[in-house]
């Protein structure tokens, strides 16, 4: 898995919420079917219509990611699924975890007590209620260059 460490400062950091369903896809069926494993038959979606929650300045970005570096805790909850799964439309590949709802609001909670992260606790809240089944944590991941020259 990723680490922290790997994400980039000065691009945005977005939370969104997910809920898991089964998949409509024919073959992915039939494939889940073909291996015994149903668990390729589900998978997560956006919740329609609800919007993330983003972090945009670069400023804010590296305060938030400072704070769940030096947070074991959140660090390890974070980094237990950080991955590079996905890029934006300009090609930059994202780093996301996905984190179980019921740990990403102790998260939200633990960052606003922090004074980080106004408005995340009631956005996790509404969308817990709507019945999201996990919440997805991407941050831009840094290219090598870009690693060494923030450890400098």
């Amino acid at each position: 898995m990723a680490q922290l460490t790997q994400i980039r400062k000065d691009l945005p950091l977005t939370f969104y919420p997910m809920v898991e369903r089964t998949i409509s896809d024919s073959q992915m069926l039939a494939l889940a079917q073909q291996v015994d494993n149903p668990l390729l038959a589900r998978g997560d979606y956006p919740l329609e219509g609800i919007p993330g929650f983003e972090i945009n300045t670069p400023e804010h970005v590296a305060e938030v990611l400072d704070w769940l570096m030096a947070n074991k805790r959140w660090a390890s909850v974070i980094e237990r699924s950080l991955q590079c799964l996905a890029q934006d439309h300009q090609g930059r590949k994202l780093l996301t975890a996905f984190v179980a709802p019921e740990a990403f609001e102790e998260l939200a909670k633990d960052a606003d007590e922090a004074g980080l992260m106004p408005g995340l606790v009631s956005a996790v809240e509404a969308w817990c209620s709507l019945g999201t089944t996990r919440i997805y944590f991407d941050g831009y991941k840094a290219t090598v260059l870009e690693q060494s020259a923030t450890l400098a």
